[in-house]
């Protein structure tokens, strides 16, 4: 039996709410995956090594070691993210970063058209990225990265991709002073076929672009403090038109009396992060940004001689209402 049309539009409506931005594509992508990050508000185009590679392929040049992190988020209403990320440098100037996200919503009510229960289903987003950063002379560096995103939100339509493009660019102005450039999801869009669940003949397609992210940032350290901030601007290319047509209620007349149409634009977002080093590999993390959403959290070194393993850990705030969500990774040296 045939799911009612309100399964497909809750479905892309879960999966845009585990975003704090929520509302356009790829919502799930831009929580971000990483603890370490999202104590840093995700304010890393300007990052100093290669843990800012997702968020600006550029940083992939940073001169890191051989490294694998796996993390994984316990949100609020069924939400999960989990991440797995594998980094090499590639001497003599170059690194690369790959990586996997799982985005999930479980425990929907299924019904049909009569309102019998069908049982409980999930959906799910899934991404893959690349990001290679190179470096260009002593202080410089540029680089691309490719994520292949995947969304399967119904059972009668089929799952949809949309492959993005990301740029970036890092310059080190001082041994202290570090910013970034970076532009994301280029040409990134889901493509829907929902001829099966509407019983249409022929093609019925619908496009839902990713905006596309200008990004800048600058980071500093204060090195007799063991204090490193961070600030970032963002303003995210959001267009999209929606089309409402209304109709005549008169019987035997179809006839469309009036169409509205809405335009959204852009958004901006500005982020700012702290990181403090008390003693010796231990960092402690926190940050705001415009939209009033905070995070804590903390770099913990395991007792452990071998691969250097790393807890990271963090606590952050969504929207008012929704329970703080808790994401933990441990990362580890090769």
């Amino acid at each position: 039996m045939k799911a009612i049309l309100t399964t497909l539009l809750f479905g892309l409506m879960a999966s845009m709410s585990m975003a704090q931005d929520g509302s356009f594509a790829g919502a799930a992508f831009r929580v971000g995956h990483s603890p370490q990050a999202r104590a840093l508000g995700n304010a890393l185009t300007a990052s100093a090594g290669a843990d800012g590679a997702y968020h600006n392929p550029a940083n992939a040049a940073a001169p890191d070691s051989k490294s694998v992190e796996f993390a994984r988020s316990v949100m609020a209403f069924d939400r999960s993210v989990s991440s797995a990320v594998f980094h090499t440098s590639l001497p003599p100037t170059a690194g690369l970063s790959i990586g996997v996200v799982y985005a999930a919503v479980d425990g929907f009510d299924g019904r049909t058209v009569s309102g019998y229960p069908t049982g409980t289903f999930g959906i799910y987003e899934a991404q893959v990225f690349t990001a290679f950063g190179i470096r260009i002379g002593k202080r410089s560096s540029i680089g691309a990265g490719v994520k292949v995103s995947l969304a399967d939100y119904n059972n009668q339509v089929d799952a949809a991709t949309a492959v993005g493009i990301d740029l970036g660019f890092r310059r080190e102005l001082t041994e202290r002073t570090i910013i970034g450039v970076s532009v994301q999801d280029l040409v990134a869009a889901y493509t829907w076929n929902t001829q099966e669940l509407y019983g249409t003949v022929g093609a019925n397609q619908v496009v839902n672009a990713f905006p596309t992210r200008f990004r800048i940032g600058i980071r500093h350290t204060w090195t007799n403090w063991n204090l490193a901030g961070h600030l970032e601007a963002e303003r995210r290319v959001q267009t999209s038109t929606y089309t409402r047509e209304r109709l005549s209620t008169a019987l035997g007349d179809p006839r469309i009396i009036r169409t509205e149409t809405d335009t959204r634009n852009s958004q901006d977002f500005l982020r700012g992060a702290v990181e403090w080093s008390p003693v010796e590999r231990i960092r402690i993390r926190g940050s705001m940004d415009s939209q009033g959403v905070w995070a804590v959290g903390f770099g913990l070194p395991l007792p452990v001689e071998t691969y250097f393993p790393i807890i990271d850990y963090t606590l952050l705030s969504e929207r008012d209402g929704i329970p703080l969500t808790h994401q933990i990774a441990l990362r580890i040296r090769l």
